[in-house]
């Protein structure tokens, strides 16, 4: 994925929320209540314009703050 931020000034690091699964029949159960938990994680080198690779069965939140 392509992602531009045109004419926005961004700071050059953010954060990466990521919930994904192996499958889409993955859930939490009882047993395993966090099979599927976020996990944040660091963003480096952030600009103007970012090419970001989603992987499958996932949701991403891409959070950068503008300076």
């Amino acid at each position: 994925m392509e992602i531009e931020f045109a004419g926005a000034k961004v700071a050059q690091t953010g954060k990466l929320i990521s919930l994904s699964a192996h499958s889409t029949q993955a859930t939490n159960s009882m047993d395993q209540p966090k099979e599927i938990v976020p996990v944040e994680t660091a963003l480096q080198n952030v600009s103007n314009h970012m090419h970001h690779t989603l992987p499958g069965y996932s949701i991403q939140v891409i959070q950068i703050d503008e300076q």
